[in-house]
């Protein structure tokens, strides 16, 4: 599992008044369910448990340490924020790792399509990686199509595989 910070500073909660939410909580739960889920100490995975208590000035803290809270890249999330009553305050659903859009390449709206790639040819324009991948003029015909490129054997079949994979577009060559 892979853990990354909710912030990047300790968050600081406050009543709808504007008072520090001393002795308040947030917890979590798996999105969209109320089954609670833990949140984390560190990048290690250390638990914090489920619910974490806000000191006097509404921070997180665990054992008297005010914290950062860790989440698990895995998991997507909802959040509750409940004041020192248990009346809770707000809920937020749905939250889900921000690195979560780059590891998917079967959606050209997330993943791959959001880093831009500018080719080194010359005219040349930026494009998606997705989209580059996609349209590659360049084949490595030993690796995607088992040339052995050893001196001696007969990779004439490889190459025309190449070649027939693709339909090139103008000054490109499959190699």
């Amino acid at each position: 599992m892979a853990y990354y910070p909710a912030t990047s500073f300790v968050p600081q909660f406050f009543s709808d008044t504007g008072v520090p939410l001393a002795g308040g909580s947030i917890s979590a739960q798996v999105a969209g369910s109320s089954t609670p889920t833990p949140m984390y100490l560190d990048g290690s995975g250390t638990s914090a448990g489920t619910t974490i208590s806000l000191n006097a000035r509404g921070e997180p803290q665990i054992s008297g340490n005010t914290i950062i809270i860790w989440l698990d890249s895995s998991v997507s999330y909802k959040f509750i924020l409940k004041d020192a009553s248990s009346v809770s305050k707000w809920t937020i659903d749905s939250i889900i790792s921000p690195f979560s859009a780059f590891s998917n390449n079967s959606n050209v709206a997330l993943g791959d399509a959001l880093v831009g790639v500018k080719r080194t040819l010359a005219n040349s324009v930026a494009t998606t990686l997705h989209n580059w991948i996609e349209a590659s003029p360049v084949f490595n015909v030993k690796a995607d199509f088992g040339a052995a490129c050893d001196g001696t054997t007969d990779d004439t079949t490889a190459i025309q595989n190449a070649i027939n994979a693709c339909s090139l577009p103008q000054n490109y060559a499959a190699f």
